[in-house]
């Protein structure tokens, strides 16, 4: 486990660095590679406790080969993304109670045959009400009522607010997604605006799209391509899968709509389009998902059916 500056800057310190010789918590006989070995498959609930142990602990568990190593591991098992449990973020509203808002993939738990779900962290907001924009390898992005961003670490239960938009003063409708860059080692956040301007003429409509570094902690604008429209794309955030943002926009105009999937590439910062399954009919709703590594789409026939059609590999 690290704190969410390490994710985002990287950590100096590696297993190599560490100075294990005057570590009274080595276990005689047992080799330094063994222990690491035993700590690479521990859950990272667990982990987070086990930096406590000692100095040369706290550095290995917090380097940044052990962190990479550990998700690799934890990722790369049969059960992972299947039935390692998932948590669920919950929203205290003074008007609305508690709401479920958002399935989050977590690994804070090993695989475990409970059914119980336990509390896991309390999220220290701003704000009582907050929405998930999405998760990546252990970290939640949530933002609140005014539009502000924070990265949660629920396993450190670190918050870290991220800087300002830059839109304060601008009346827009906004959707965002959360990933990760693996070529550069960058967690990314993508926002699509809908900025409404008043004119002489009535009301200009404008968009832009911005994409965000967190590990240089910078934000650049990106040409917005002719078929995306933010006031058209469906649902509230956009789906990350494999270094790739998805979502759905509708266009046709006032006529029969017809719905596609884009896809936006975080390394290359280029589009594609996505061919979809033939839907019979036309559905009442339909949208986006991620099952295990695989994308789906959902067709919902209200009082009918559904239908929901995952991704092949290819």
């Amino acid at each position: 486990m690290k704190t969410i500056d390490q994710y985002l800057e990287g950590s100096p310190s590696s297993s190599s660095d560490i100075n294990w010789e005057y570590d009274p918590l080595l276990i005689p006989n047992l080799p330094i590679n063994l222990i690491n070995e035993i700590l690479l498959r521990l859950p990272a609930k667990s982990l987070g406790r086990f930096k406590c142990v000692s100095k040369p602990w706290l550095f290995l568990i917090s380097s940044q080969r052990f962190i990479k190593a550990h998700l690799a591991i934890a990722s790369g098992r049969d059960d992972f993304g299947h039935h390692s449990p998932s948590f669920t973020l919950v929203s205290a509203d003074g008007h609305l109670g508690y709401e479920v808002l958002h399935y989050v993939s977590s690994l804070l738990y090993g695989a475990s045959s409970e059914t119980a779900i336990p509390k896991v962290f309390d999220i220290d907001l701003p704000h009582k009400s907050f929405w998930a924009v999405g998760s990546c390898n252990g970290l939640v992005l949530v933002t609140n009522r005014n539009n502000e961003l924070f990265l949660c670490n629920p396993c450190t239960k670190e918050l870290k607010k991220l800087p300002k938009n830059g839109m304060e003063n601008r009346h827009f409708h906004h959707i965002y997604g959360f990933g990760y860059d693996k070529l550069h080692d960058d967690y990314k956040v993508l926002g699509l605006f809908k900025i409404l301007s008043s004119t002489p003429g009535g009301i200009m409509v404008d968009y832009e799209l911005k994409l965000f570094s967190l590990r240089n902690n910078l934000r650049h604008e990106i040409e917005v391509p002719e078929n995306v429209d933010p006031g058209n794309c469906k649902g509230h955030y956009l789906k990350y899968l494999s270094g790739n943002i998805y979502w759905c926009i509708t266009d046709g105009g006032t006529g029969r709509r017809r719905w596609k999937i884009v896809c936006f590439d975080l390394t290359n910062e280029t589009y594609g389009e996505l061919a979809q399954p033939k839907n019979e009919g036309r559905p009442y709703d339909y949208g986006l998902g991620v099952l295990g590594d695989r994308l789906l789409t959902f067709y919902d026939y209200k009082k009918s059916h559904a239908d929901i059609w995952v991704m092949n590999d290819s």
